[in-house]
């Protein structure tokens, strides 16, 4: 749990590091669909199956990418006008993945509110998948369970999610039925039906492996978070957007994604950790069965 820290830093990080990043947030969404866009051309030209197989990883990754950036939306980060921050979070992150802003928010925030404990949705999700998340594990179970996802082993997560992720008003799930039609009609007047064919598929498959290796990396058996140190690699495959400072996250979750790097050098009592020594830690952990809270109720 991060200490307090003294009045002038504390005020240095609210005023300052966490500020819209409208232009930054822009940039990196469109960065992202660029490279599903790219993804796509690159399968329809090599028109194989192996490359459509490759393609979901990387359409899932992205699809990863999007969500994340969605995930600051739901804080508010982007825009200073409540209505432009969740029409963009909607119409360029959320609704593609059949998510709203509103509706997240609402799921989100409670994890927030209630962090690892018998309260926190993110507990009551795991719990019932039991004994998915249970420790301790290896670090080859975690990839086996991983690699279920691809054969949608994880379809029922994605419902729950998507269900229990309710829009504050039910015009939003008209809107986001308009964009999926729109969508897939033009791909039937394209005659590229399969490039909605590879979007839902990897939503299902991929983008819920990603989901779930990314789940690893941040409350599975700490009180708060791990704070952890990643490498390029580590970032690129799990961890986009800045989402490896969950610990800074959840210690000022009004800080936008592009300061949380900032936000951890003026939070230096706990140490980092890399993943190969979270790995150990889980392998070495005492038993906790799946969802079981981490800090009593208060």
């Amino acid at each position: 749990m991060p200490k307090a820290l003294d009045r002038q830093t504390n005020r240095y990080i609210i005023s300052e590091l966490c500020k819209k990043v409208f232009w930054p947030w822009i940039g990196d969404t469109c960065f992202d669909w660029s490279v599903v866009a790219l993804t796509f051309y690159c399968a329809a030209i090599l028109n194989h199956p192996i490359g459509y197989f490759l393609a979901l990883f990387v359409i899932g990754n992205r699809q990863h990418a999007l969500t994340i950036l969605g995930h600051d939306g739901t804080h508010c980060t982007i825009h200073k006008n409540r209505k432009v921050n969740d029409w963009l979070s909607d119409i360029m992150t959320l609704f593609p993945i059949g998510l709203s802003t509103s509706g997240y928010r609402k799921l989100h925030g409670q994890h927030h509110a209630h962090l690892n404990t018998g309260n926190d949705p993110e507990l009551m999700h795991r719990s019932s998948k039991a004994p998915q998340w249970d420790l301790p594990i290896t670090f080859g179970k975690i990839i086996r369970l991983a690699a279920k996802d691809i054969i949608g082993y994880s379809l029922s997560d994605y419902w729950m999610i998507v269900r229990h992720s309710k829009p504050r008003t039910k015009r939003t799930y008209l809107y986001m039925i308009l964009m999926h039609t729109f969508f897939l009609s033009i791909c039937i007047y394209a005659h590229a039906i399969w490039i909605a064919g590879l979007w839902y598929f990897s939503l299902v498959t991929t983008f819920m492996m990603y989901f779930r290796l990314r789940t690893w990396l941040e409350h599975q058996g700490d009180e708060f978070t791990h704070r952890l140190k990643l490498n390029w690699f580590e970032r690129l495959i799990v961890a986009p957007h800045n989402v490896e400072y969950h610990y800074e996250h959840h210690s000022y979750p009004g800080a936008s994604y592009k300061n949380l790097n900032k936000v951890r050098n003026l939070l230096p009592e706990d140490p980092t950790i890399t993943i190969r020594e979270l790995l150990n830690k889980y392998k070495n952990s005492t038993p906790i069965k799946s969802g079981t809270p981490t800090r009593s109720l208060s």
